[in-house]
């Protein structure tokens, strides 16, 4: 019988992150992070699922995760590059959970804490050599401080340039993230927690259903990137804000559309090639069998 080739799974990604995040075994893993770096401890949060936000069927990558306890809110954005379109969307999506309140008649007199956390696979713009960002919103000159939003950011990029034998204990779990083979992490991981994750990341390379869920979400993204980046150059040679607005806009809404479907067609060429049945690739794609059938032929 012919070997199996490993797929690589990436921390990085949005199916990656939620998976260790709903499984009970490897959720402490990621808590402990956000705590080290963020000061935030998710334990007793409930964690619900982006597809919530739309009641539909297919993946919602506009949101990684969001937590909830009691009164508080934390979303996790995960970013692997850097646009300012999305940087305005995560922290759209954080006032739209803080003004939920008035929305559903709830009593705003009593504190209620929003946080965003974004780990982002990308260097500080305004300072390469950060790690992380930790901040409210302040008045500069009397130093008055909002407690009731909080945004904290982690830079991966800025821990892996570093020597990973110098790093501590947490940082040698983010340089993980940016690892490009299962052979890169095994090579530098020297502690059996971290095996542990490396081993079920592995595991989830070998399971059919997770990875038409993580090609779907590659394709997906490099989709909507591309489509943003050629609605960004026509905003840009319009010379104007309203065409920059403008150009934004209508790559979004091409990305939505022929991009969207070409990406779908694309992502069923793939998963044929890996042997995957064609009812899941209907079923995750939502393309016809019949469609699949045509593919799979030509």
């Amino acid at each position: 019988m012919k070997k199996r080739k490993l797929n690589f799974v990436s921390i990085t990604y949005d199916t990656t992150i939620k998976y260790l995040f709903k499984n009970d075994v490897t959720r402490p893993w990621l808590e402990e992070i956000i705590l080290d770096k963020c000061n935030i401890n998710l334990k007793g949060y409930k964690l619900i699922d982006s597809e919530l936000n739309t009641g539909s069927n297919l993946k919602d990558y506009r949101l990684d995760l969001l937590f909830k306890k009691g009164r508080n809110y934390v979303v996790l954005e995960m970013n692997n590059e850097y646009s300012k379109s999305s940087e305005i969307k995560d922290y759209q999506y954080m006032y739209r959970l803080e003004g939920n309140a008035f929305d559903k008649g709830e009593d705003y007199i009593k504190l209620r804490i929003t946080k965003l956390i974004m780990i982002n696979n990308y260097l500080c713009k305004k300072d390469k050599n950060i790690d992380k960002l930790n901040y409210k919103l302040m008045d500069e000159v009397h130093k008055v401080v909002k407690k009731d939003l909080e945004v904290h950011e982690i830079f991966l990029p800025y821990i892996y340039n570093l020597d990973y034998k110098s790093l501590s204990k947490i940082d040698k779990r983010l340089y993980l993230f940016c690892c490009k083979s299962f052979k890169e992490m095994r090579k530098v991981v020297d502690n059996e927690e971290d095996l542990k994750i490396v081993k079920e990341l592995e595991r989830l390379s070998k399971m059919d259903k997770f990875i038409v869920d993580y090609d779907h979400e590659l394709v997906y993204k490099k989709t909507l990137n591309s489509m943003r980046i050629e609605g960004e150059q026509i905003g840009y040679k319009a010379g104007r804000s309203e065409g920059y607005a403008s150009g934004i806009s209508d790559g979004y809404a091409s990305g939505k559309s022929e991009g969207y479907a070409s990406g779908k067609i694309e992502v069923a060429r793939k998963l044929l090639k890996k042997n995957i049945d064609i009812d899941t690739i209907a079923e995750t794609t939502g393309l016809s069998k019949k469609k699949i059938y045509e593919l799979k032929k030509s």
